[in-house]
């Protein structure tokens, strides 16, 4: 079976700034088969506390985006920075119940320079 999943990222951005309140607001109105709950670095909150502050919006997170910067702080050599953000992002993957996780490793120029 095959399925379809909007990310929170396609509608939550710079344009509404990137209020995670409405993530239910328009996920309402999405027909899909789960969502990619999507990790916005500028929240003030932490990743697992607005999850489950989303808990009876009735959405159903299948995955979760990590937070982009662990791939860039990987590459700056901030290994702790990079766990800190990695351990916050499992915490909300839980907490939203998703099945998977996507570890975004790629963070612009810094990590470009960087691969290993």
């Amino acid at each position: 079976m095959r399925e379809v999943f909007c990310s929170t990222g396609a509608y939550i951005g710079r344009a509404n700034g990137y209020d995670p309140g409405l993530i239910p607001v328009y996920g309402r109105k999405i027909s899909c088969d789960g969502f990619e709950f999507m990790v916005v670095s500028c929240w003030e909150r932490k990743p697992s506390e607005i999850v489950r502050s989303l808990g009876d919006s009735g959405m159903v997170f299948r995955t979760l985006h990590s937070d982009k910067y662990i791939g860039q702080y990987l590459s700056e050599g901030r290994d702790d920075d990079a766990m800190e953000l990695f351990d916050e992002s499992l915490r909300a993957a839980v907490a939203a119940g998703a099945e998977k996780l996507v570890l975004h490793l790629w963070g612009g120029v810094v990590s470009d320079s960087c691969f290993s």
